[in-house]
């Protein structure tokens, strides 16, 4: 999204949240957030907004991608496959609502700032869709 509004964007790997990951897999969950994309240039704060929620509607349509392997795991009775599309859909769900967090680095202080509304109800959404799918035993 940065370079469609003429940014110029990178990603650049944070190898301490690499670590991170690795040793919460570790300790029997993941949490990555093993590098994000650093964009410059002239934009308006819209653009900013936008570009910020990039990265959240991805992860959600990421879980929606995984929506269709979770059923069909149950449809089929395939353990593998239910396990899978559940995880996908838990954790794409829980990062986009993390990533939507109004704090430091996050995508959701640069949303909030452009458009309050939006960002309190996607993360109102996101939270409550991952809360939802804990509940119901989706995806542990």
């Amino acid at each position: 999204m940065a370079v469609r509004f003429g940014q110029k964007a990178t990603f650049q790997a944070e190898y301490g949240m690499l670590f991170v990951a690795l040793m919460s897999a570790v300790l029997g969950f993941i949490f990555a957030a093993p590098g994000a994309v650093h964009h410059r240039g002239m934009i308006t704060e819209r653009q900013h907004g936008i570009i910020a929620l990039a990265g959240p509607a991805t992860n959600v349509l990421l879980a929606v991608g995984f929506i269709p392997v979770f059923l069909y795991g149950g449809t089929f009775n395939n353990a593998l496959l239910r396990f899978v599309g559940g995880r996908g859909l838990i954790i794409n769900v829980f990062l986009a609502g993390f990533n939507l967090l109004p704090l430091g680095s996050l995508d959701g202080k640069v949303v909030f700032q452009w458009h309050k509304s939006v960002h309190v109800g996607l993360l109102i959404s996101l939270l409550g869709c991952t809360v939802f799918l804990w509940i119901n035993g989706i995806g542990i």
